[in-house]
């Protein structure tokens, strides 16, 4: 039986190895070497992701995108199926993805900088130009810090996670999401995007709970009445966006003046969270994810999530209109129900 049980694992080892070498045509993605051109490339989370969803990539429309010292460290590879994923080749994992063809990415000949999920700068004569929120940055040099600092955030989360691989739900295959689709509310011109994440949330209460979290005065289609409500409370005098902390307090606050009893909280992310959230009280949750130079942090409303052999992603809607957004763990940071 031994002798047995080692023929299987050295069998074992050649089909893996075989897999490594006889992979397709890709490009590179050395730090140092990466090139536009076609070269081989070897990657077994792009791999394994891939075979885990049922898809395959569209090599010809890949694009790398650079980091903070304007070096290209991501990838941009779209599915032949329509979707995307972005590869980090510094830190080896697949920091976003989508299934859904919508949120593919258009791009021109231009370089780019990523900053994290939903954050992708073009650069432009004279500064950048953010793709998601059509804003200019010129601010360059305080930018490329701000960047480069949440990049050692994520190096950090990275080992952390690494170091919890077997504690937590990160090896197992599923898809969950909430019943009762999302609101998809896309106003968010000015760093509000605490309060357009909010907004999404209280709507899916008032739709599927009880019909008290929004009164008619702010109901719309698109939610700016509510969000602008939600906002004026919300913002700094001082800066951009708004804290975590600040996003729940007015949060409960509003919700507290509709004389609803809401059970909300918030905490230091966990994959245990988002499941709680979604399998045990099918609902909601806003997520904090570490990201955005300008605004500090960008929020997103999650309903649901993936996990599978190359990590644990909440399902999201990014409070600019796309929905179905899967972003790595790593880059989560607090959130609030």
């Amino acid at each position: 039986m031994q002798k047995k049980n080692a023929f299987v694992a050295i069998l074992m080892a050649v089909v893996v190895m075989l897999n490594v070498l006889i992979c397709p045509v890709f490009a590179e993605y050395n730090k140092r070497y990466l090139t536009k051109e076609v070269v081989n490339f070897n990657n077994g989370i792009v791999h394994m992701l891939c075979d885990n969803l049922g898809l395959e990539v569209d090599l010809s429309r890949a694009k790398p995108l650079n980091d903070s010292n304007k070096e290209p460290r991501y990838m941009y590879i779209p599915f032949s199926e329509g979707g995307y994923l972005i590869y980090d080749s510094q830190e080896n994992f697949v920091t976003e993805f989508s299934e859904s063809e919508e949120n593919e990415i258009a791009f021109d000949g231009a370089d780019y900088i990523y900053a994290g999920p939903r954050s992708l700068y073009k650069i432009i004569e004279g500064g950048l130009f953010n793709i998601q929120t059509k804003e200019f940055v010129n601010a360059q040099e305080e930018f490329m810090h701000r960047i480069k600092e949440l990049e050692n955030d994520i190096s950090v989360a990275v080992r952390e996670n690494e170091a919890k691989i077997g504690i937590e739900m990160l090896s197992t295959n599923a898809t969950s999401t909430i019943s009762g689709p999302l609101p998809n509310y896309h106003h968010n011109p000015d760093g509000r995007c605490g309060a357009t994440a909010a907004a999404m949330l209280l709507r899916w209460y008032d739709i599927y709970r009880n019909g008290k979290y929004v009164p008619s005065n702010l109901e719309s289609s698109s939610g700016v009445a509510l969000i602008d409500h939600l906002w004026s409370k919300m913002k700094s005098s001082t800066h951009s966006g708004a804290y975590p902390g600040v996003v729940y307090v007015e949060m409960m606050n509003y919700i507290n003046t509709q004389g609803i009893s809401h059970a909300g909280g918030i905490d230091v992310y966990s994959n245990e969270y988002v499941i709680g959230r979604v399998d045990s009280y099918g609902t909601p949750f806003l997520l904090n994810v570490l990201n955005h130079p300008k605004y500090e942090n960008h929020f997103v409303t999650g309903y649901g999530y993936y996990s599978d052999s190359t990590g644990f992603y909440p399902i999201v809607n990014d409070g600019w209109g796309n929905r179905n957004i899967k972003i790595h763990s790593n880059y989560a940071h607090q959130i609030i129900w």
